[in-house]
């Protein structure tokens, strides 16, 4: 018997299974309803009867297993070794316990006139920094935070509006594709990021039609509308270029 590979079935860089993943999971379930996705790096279940069994194996809890290689995930791994969220009992219920209280609705409530406060502090900040200086540094500082935390999609997607920007269109569609692909590895664990992933590529498609690759910027336009058919700027963008959707 054949192993399958689920990434063969199942590819989550394609914006057209992005936006309709169900004929990719009926294939896959035919084929294996438990599979290695080596794409993700990880099982992924597909049936009813697999998932379901999944989500009751108290062995299949989330364990967190630091991310490799280390000296790309050092800080995203220290962060992540203790969390709640990737903990399960006896550990979770000791964590919860000591920050359960902290996070009651009349104590989150009064917490908003000092966050209120905070927020006007940072913005008061940033206007006397502009006045001083003239300018930010935004570049700089999302690469500080790219080093901190190299799977952050979204740091990469602002950097590449900031390269943009600054007419850099060749590191703007490098960042705006790393985003992407690590998008394309975030969906199926959190379907609320096809936002994200539609913004990216209406970005870098922004990035290739500023350089002039218009054919290039068409295709990721209507990538973006296939994963985000709502998305405004990528019809405006194709009905400016006088392309179809």
């Amino acid at each position: 018997m054949i192993a399958v590979d689920a990434a063969e079935l199942l590819d989550l860089s394609d914006p057209d299974v992005v936006a309709d993943p169900y004929p990719a999971f009926a294939a896959l379930r035919a084929e294996a309803p438990v599979a290695w996705h080596s794409g993700l790096g990880i099982w992924v279940a597909t049936s009813h009867a697999a998932c379901s069994q999944v989500l009751r194996e108290r062995a299949l809890g989330r364990i967190f297993r630091p991310r490799e290689p280390d000296h790309e995930w050092e800080t995203f791994n220290w962060l992540h070794a203790d969390s709640i969220l990737d903990s399960e009992p006896p550990k979770h219920t000791r964590l919860r316990r000591l920050v359960q209280s902290a996070f009651s609705r009349g104590h989150v409530s009064r917490l908003g006139p000092r966050i209120e406060e905070l927020t006007a502090g940072l913005l008061d900040d940033c206007a006397a920094h502009l006045a001083a200086y003239g300018s930010f540094d935004v570049i700089a500082d999302l690469t500080k935070e790219i080093s901190l935390a190299p799977a952050d999609a979204e740091a990469y997607d602002r950097r590449g509006l900031a390269y943009a920007h600054k007419t850099l269109y060749d590191q703007a569609i490098a960042d705006h594709t790393r985003a992407i692909e690590i998008n394309a590895k975030d969906i199926l664990l959190h379907p609320g990021f096809v936002s994200r992933y539609a913004g990216a590529y209406g970005h870098r498609g922004d990035a290739y039609e500023l350089k002039g690759v218009i054919d290039a910027a068409i295709a990721d336009y209507r990538a973006a509308l296939k994963l985000d058919p709502g998305l405004t700027s990528a019809k405006d963008a194709l009905k400016r270029l006088g392309a179809a959707p």
